[in-house]
Formats: structure tokens, C-alpha cells, sequence
């Protein structure tokens, strides 16, 4: 388990660091242990997140669980591609669990302006030969950084990722999302396409699609659901290896009521289970 900390001097690092100590408390009393606990800070040298891939291979057995649900996206990328790079994972799955409720103020605050997710850069070194064919943006709550991604990624066409459906309070925010986006975007080389905010699978497929399956170069740009982020951690691990690149705005404060609980329906609580590698076979290649 990875325990995750504000960056040192943060002003909300105290608030943080008690919040994490009472869920420490609850992880104890159900019988976990403390042993199993890795500490890291959230704005950490990708050595040290790449050195906590190492560590868990190495103490790991064939199969695999990954839970992104409350796993920021410069550490779950690099670790399922790390994974997924060991063949002797025969079986790796990705789990996410929906939210009962998102906090009703800001989700986070203090954002970095975007950069490249580590080990997800761009193979061309020339900037003049940077800019891509599609800037795939996934549409979610807030888009910090967006407008410098759109300023910076002069590609041919913009693809809007929209989550549909999504309950009323997501569906406020991303169309929101869209509106401002749309406001600085040239209309004439954008479109927009729903995907299914809790299957990967509807993402994927968009993205080989509008890629003709990795041969056009894209930048993809994560701000939306944890499962269409995990569309474009897969595309960006298989067909656009070579073609593509990751950018993003971390914050650098969340909110402690980012999500409240997990949500219920008649058949219980609502989590998700996603086969990346069953026996050996990769399912998103």
C-alpha cells in the first residue's frame, strides 16, 4: 500500500499528514499491518516511484491486483507500465471503485503547469518535429493547465473525450469542462466523442481509431475518469509506444473530501474489476 504525502512545506501538509494518520489507525484496527505501508511523497524524483515498481515485483507473485482508485496518475502510470513490462506477471487487473460523493468544493488546489508524465515523454527529441497529428484530451471535473496544453500541442485535430453517461453533479462539471475547453479551441479541427466513464474499453477503442491504431503521433492529456485514464495509460503502453506522450497538471494539494465512500446499487458496492492480462495474454496490445 502506498501511503502518499502533501509536498514538505505545503500549507495544508499538517492537515494532510493527520488525516492520513487516522486512516493509518483504521487500516491497523482491521488488521493490517504497518509493515506494509510504503511512504512517498506526491511530487517525488520518478527514481523514487520507479524504485517502488522495483520493490513490489520483486516481492510479488504471478498475479497482480492495481486499485487506481485514489492513485494519482504520475504513479499509476508508471507502475502498471512496469507490470506490464514483467512477463512473469501472468495476471495483472485493475481495480476502481465509484465515489458515493465528490466533495462540493474544489477538488484540488495548487497546480503545477503540465509537463510530460515521466516515462511517458516524447520519442522525437527535434521540438520542431513535436507537435502531434491529435491532442486527445479526456474531459473531466476541471481542466488546470488545459489552455497551455492546447497552446502548446498544435495538432491537427483536438479529440474531446466526454464520459457519457455521467450522474447530474459530473455531468455539471464536465460540461463545464467542455465550454472552456471549446472556448479556446479552434472549432474547425475539433470534435467530440462520448466514451463510457467506467469501461476502458469504450476509450481504447476511440483512441486506435482516431490514431489508425498508433500510426498518427497524439499527445494524451488525462484529466478525466480514473477508467479513461487507464484507456490512455494502455494505448500509450501499446499501439502509441512510439507514437505518443502523456501530459499533465499535478496538483499539489488534494482535497481530504475529494470522494466520500463508495457507492452502492442491488447488487452492493459498485467496484470494477478490468483484465489487463489473463495467462499471459495482454488484452490492450
Amino acid at each position: 500500500m502506498l501511503r502518499i504525502h502533501a509536498p514538505l512545506g505545503h500549507p495544508h501538509q499538517s492537515e494532510l499528514t493527520t488525516r492520513l494518520d487516522q486512516e493509518l489507525d483504521r487500516f491497523l484496527v482491521g488488521g493490517g499491518s504497518a509493515g506494509q505501508i510504503m511512504d512517498h511523497d506526491l511530487l517525488e524524483r520518478h527514481g523514487d516511484i520507479v524504485a517502488a515498481a522495483d520493490s513490489f515485483l520483486k516481492g510479488s507473485g504471478s498475479a497482480v491486483i492495481v486499485d487506481i482508485t485514489a492513485l494519482p496518475k504520475r504513479f499509476f502510470f508508471p507502475l502498471l507500465k512496469f507490470i506490464l513490462a514483467d512477463t512473469s506477471k501472468t495476471d495483472v487487473i485493475a481495480t476502481y471503485s465509484i465515489p458515493h460523493k465528490y466533495s462540493d468544493g474544489p477538488l484540488y488546489q495548487d497546480v503545477e503547469s503540465p509537463g510530460y508524465l515521466p516515462s511517458f515523454m516524447p520519442s522525437i527529441t527535434d521540438e520542431d518535429d513535436i507537435r502531434p497529428h491529435i491532442l486527445a484530451v479526456a474531459v473531466g471535473f476541471d481542466s488546470p493547465g488545459l489552455a497551455q496544453v492546447l497552446e502548446e500541442e498544435q495538432g491537427e485535430d483536438v479529440l474531446y473525450m466526454f464520459p457519457f453517461p455521467a450522474p447530474p453533479p459530473i455531468a455539471r462539471h464536465t460540461w463545464e469542462f467542455l465550454q472552456e475547453a471549446d472556448a479556446i479551441t479552434d472549432r474547425r479541427r475539433s470534435r467530440t466523442a462520448g466514451v463510457s466513464a467506467r469501461d476502458p474499453g469504450s476509450a481504447y477503442e476511440l483512441l486506435l481509431s482516431a490514431t489508425d491504431r498508433g500510426r498518427r503521433e497524439c499527445v494524451l492529456a488525462p484529466y478525466g475518469p480514473k477508467p479513461v485514464s487507464l484507456a490512455m495509460c494502455l494505448y500509450a503502453l501499446g499501439p502509441g509506444r512510439q507514437t505518443c506522450s502523456v501530459r499533465y497538471s499535478q496538483p499539489k494539494y488534494y482535497n481530504p473530501e475529494y470522494s466520500v465512500g463508495t457507492a452502492t446499487d442491488v447488487d452492493g458496492v459498485v467496484s470494477y474489476a478490468y483484465l489487463l492480462r489473463t495467462a499471459g495474454r495482454d488484452w490492450y496490445a
